[in-house]
């Protein structure tokens, strides 16, 4: 009788273990006992059905108990894992966590990470106390991300993610295409939006842009807001039926090259219905991007018809610091990063020499600019690059580029690289405001189903107004 007793109360306490795991999704509070050799969990919180676990990682690099990256795993109760693993990407150069986009893949299902990129602050100068931040920044946390995440994940649900997914825009998109480079084994499955990938290029693109648009004898902006919306609608005069309808949208903006000499002030006296010679010949530099005055070879592509004047903001969200209007956007980049000048002068910076200089120094570290992909892509890795044709801040023409030149390194087809019409960076602008690859990007991955085609929506206020079917682009 007695062992029937045991029997039945043993029953009841693991029938109860279950109910609790089912409720709380696991044991969350166990999970601040976990030891990792460079690793610590700083806290381990039941929220909202969730379990929210924070932790902190000493990378190799790291030279001091103060280097290191911070990551935050949110984990839905048993009952509604999906069974997925999610790491999402961050923005610029900031520290910030995306809670927002977590809090939304967690009530999805997923189980979902991200991270501080290894410093506290939104201006560059992070790098100055802890240069190994830079690695943290460029390369390392996305793959800490996917190392510890999985691990605290499996130690939660007692059970690995059976798929593992990263999705990120901008520096998120960068971090997308470094995972897929760097650390092919992580994720099997990749979404990069406006991929910030070849940043040493693209900040001697702010440089180019800042010096275009700006006088060298006294920083004064050449430029104003009324200039760049006349430019638009110049474009849109000339290219907008390219495709064979008015719509108010560039579906071709590298085809869109129309002769403004024709929009060129009488006598050069500037009217707001035209543009003076200089600031033509000034236009026709941004478009065109900056190159080696040496070798004539580009730099970075420019920044496309469209994109001037994108979201009412267009080139002037970067043409300058906003917090230093008299410096370009990321001087901190040159001043720190790349020469460690406290003096730097943009003014004087050498197309040929100084650029050669800094992707010496700073691309074997940041840049995620390699195009063999085979080792991702042959562990079953699939990728899906977008990208707005009216990004002003990351030019389209650089992912479309980098797209073409996996595809013929590879010769696999695992990629797949979507062009949007009239979208700013990473949403937002004229066109479709917001496209989610994931769902599509989930079907290939575990099912084998080519995606055919993306949704797309116009979102205002909230409010979806419009919805489009965004097609695959030809990377032949």
């Amino acid at each position: 009788m007695r062992a029937l007793t045991g029997l039945i109360a043993a029953l009841l306490s693991i029938f109860n273990l279950y109910v609790q795991a089912q409720e709380n999704g696991g044991n969350c509070h166990h999970l601040k006992d976990l030891k990792y050799p460079s690793a610590t969990i700083v806290s381990a919180t039941s929220i909202d059905g969730q379990c929210r676990v924070e932790a902190k990682i000493w990378p190799p690099l790291s030279q001091s108990d103060a280097s290191y990256i911070t990551l935050h795993v949110w984990l839905p109760e048993l009952a509604s894992w999906n069974g997925r693993f999610l790491g999402v990407g961050n923005g610029g150069y900031s520290s910030k966590i995306p809670t927002e986009a977590m809090a939304k893949a967690a009530q999805e299902g997923f189980a979902v990470a991200a991270t501080d990129t290894g410093h506290q602050s939104d201006s560059l100068s992070f790098a100055i106390e802890a240069p190994e931040r830079i690695d943290y920044w460029g390369r390392t946390s996305v793959h800490e991300l996917s190392h510890y995440g999985t691990q605290i994940t499996h130690a939660f649900y007692d059970k690995a993610p059976e798929y593992k997914y990263f999705q990120g825009c901008s520096t998120g998109g960068h971090q997308a295409l470094a995972a897929a480079q760097f650390y092919p084994e992580d994720y099997d499955g990749i979404v990069a939006g406006a991929p910030g990938h070849n940043r040493v290029a693209l900040n001697a693109a702010f440089l180019w842009l800042f010096q275009q648009t700006h006088l060298r004898e006294n920083n004064e902006i050449v430029f104003t807001q009324a200039d760049l919306a006349l430019l638009e609608s110049t474009f849109l005069k000339k290219c907008d039926a390219q495709d064979g309808k008015r719509d108010g949208l560039l579906s071709n903006p590298h085809q869109c090259r129309p002769d403004l000499t024709v929009m060129q002030c009488k006598n050069n006296k500037k009217t707001q219905q035209c543009f003076t010679a200089s600031q033509i010949i000034r236009i026709n530099n941004i478009l065109e991007g900056p190159t080696d005055p040496e070798t004539g070879k580009s730099i970075y592509p420019g920044f496309p018809p469209g994109s001037e004047n994108a979201s009412g903001i267009g080139w002037r969200a970067y043409w300058a610091d906003p917090e230093k209007p008299d410096e370009p956007a990321r001087a901190d980049f040159w001043r720190i990063w790349a020469f460690q000048q406290d003096k730097w002068d943009p003014w004087e910076f050498d197309w040929h020499a100084d650029f050669k200089r800094a992707k010496h120094v700073l691309s074997p570290r940041i840049d995620a600019t390699q195009t063999n992909l085979r080792p991702f892509f042959k562990q079953g890795g699939k990728l899906i690059i977008y990208h707005g044709m009216a990004d002003p801040i990351v030019s389209y023409l650089d992912s479309l580029s980098y797209a073409r030149e996996v595809a013929e390194t590879t010769k696999l087809p695992s990629l797949q690289l979507y062009l949007i019409p009239g979208m700013s960076h990473c949403a937002g602008g004229k066109g479709v405001t917001y496209v989610n690859p994931l769902p599509s990007l989930i079907e290939w991955v575990e099912k084998g189903t080519v995606p055919q085609s993306l949704p797309g929506k116009r979102i205002i206020d909230g409010h979806t107004v419009s919805k489009a079917v965004l097609r695959p682009e030809s990377l032949q």
